[in-house]
């Protein structure tokens, strides 16, 4: 299994996953849009960041899209629909789009939800201190 993950977003969320499946053994590469106040905080965690959205997720095998809800459905429209290859994984750390059909994936996708019951401050701080955080997990669609 080839363990490598996009992030798509350095905020709440994006932090604390990107940093966990790093120290998980993941191969973790953020990507941002160009002239995100986050650059510099990815660069210093020491992680890889991709500001040209389209060649990150046109090779990504899994990318996690961990942007807020609302800025999601057009990222989706813009360049994610387009963009991601077939048999790709798209991660949702929450359901609202899906639920409410704001994105509808291509069939040849795989969604899967994986929604920490925290915020990702706390998600990383229990991951590094090795205290279990609930975590909501589904598979929307198993197209592979």
């Amino acid at each position: 299994m080839d363990r490598s993950v996009t992030i798509i977003g350095f905020g709440n969320q994006g932090r604390a996953q990107a940093l966990n499946l790093r120290s998980s053994g993941w191969e973790v590469t953020v990507a941002l849009r160009p002239n995100s106040p986050s650059v510099d905080a990815v660069s210093q965690e020491g992680l890889p960041v991709v500001a040209d959205l389209s060649s990150a997720v046109g090779k990504a095998e899994m990318v996690a899209l961990l942007i807020p809800d609302t800025e999601q459905p057009t990222l989706w429209r813009e360049l994610l629909a387009k963009s991601l290859p077939a048999g790709a994984a798209l991660v949702f750390a929450h359901g609202y789009n899906l639920h409410f059909h704001r994105i509808m994936p291509r069939p040849d996708l795989d969604i899967i939800l994986v929604a920490p019951l925290s915020s990702g401050a706390t998600l990383r701080a229990n991951f590094t201190s090795g205290d279990p955080t609930p975590i909501a997990v589904a598979v929307h669609h198993d197209a592979t």
